[in-house]
């Protein structure tokens, strides 16, 4: 499927960037800027996605490291004690 030339599009009222493909009604935007701009906000979320899951992920780790080290200190408390 080909896009319709910009000579076919019909203009949206109100905003300058915006066409209506005639064959199927949809509407497509013709601003590069705007486009780049959302990419990278959406680049920026992921990235930031990713990253909670990092720490996410190094906050499971320490708090499996902290249950073996209270496990361990029981431990050596139990053994003085008996």
């Amino acid at each position: 499927m080909t896009l319709p030339s910009k000579k076919e599009l019909i203009p949206v009222d109100g905003d300058e960037s915006l066409y209506r493909d005639p064959s199927s009604n949809a509407i497509i935007m013709n601003n590069d800027d705007a486009y780049d701009k959302y990419m990278q906000s959406y680049l920026a979320r992921q990235k930031n996605k990713e990253h909670i899951g990092s720490l996410q992920t190094q906050i499971n780790g320490l708090k499996s490291d902290m249950d073996q080290i209270k496990d361990l200190l029981s431990q050596l408390v139990n053994k003085e004690n008996s």
